[in-house]
């Protein structure tokens, strides 16, 4: 890993603490400290995961507007390759695969629109139900689905 980008995830980790702090006490030295973090706080930050999956059909979700796709070195198996990526300010660096699944693919797989639920079926060639499940928590967890507008 870059030493730039391990400092500067740890720095934004760092701000976020201090803007929860902040909002608890919202006093001039916390806020000081929180910086620029009430942006990433703004994309959906680690207090606002706690937001239950949609169960409904009816509840329409989407691909966050905030991913962005890129290519990068990854480890694959034993060879490190040029691979999709995928980035999001709620995700550290870019990430290729979850739990074995390809995530680009898997995010390229969804239609624009559509239920939370049916995720699983979507994924259904591409890796195990169960997988395509935790998978999808995981990704709503970090806000890289959402629900749709």
């Amino acid at each position: 890993m870059r030493t730039g980008e391990r400092i500067g995830r740890s720095t934004g980790r760092t701000k976020q603490e201090y803007a929860r702090v902040a909002a608890i006490y919202p006093n001039a030295f916390w806020r000081a400290r929180a910086g620029d973090a009430s942006v990433a706080m703004a994309v959906g930050g680690p207090d606002s995961s706690m937001e239950s999956r949609p169960r409904a059909a009816s509840d329409q979700v989407a691909v966050s507007p905030h991913v962005s796709l890129g290519a990068a070195p990854v480890i694959d198996g034993v060879f490190v390759q040029v691979r999709q990526v995928v980035r999001h300010p709620n995700i550290d660096g870019d990430v290729a695969y979850v739990e074995g699944g390809d995530l680009a693919r898997l995010l390229s797989a969804l239609p624009h629109r559509f239920a939370y639920c049916d995720i699983p079926n979507f994924w259904r060639d591409h890796v195990p139900w169960a997988t395509g499940d935790r998978i999808a928590s995981w990704l709503w967890s970090k806000h890289v689905l959402v629900r749709a507008v």
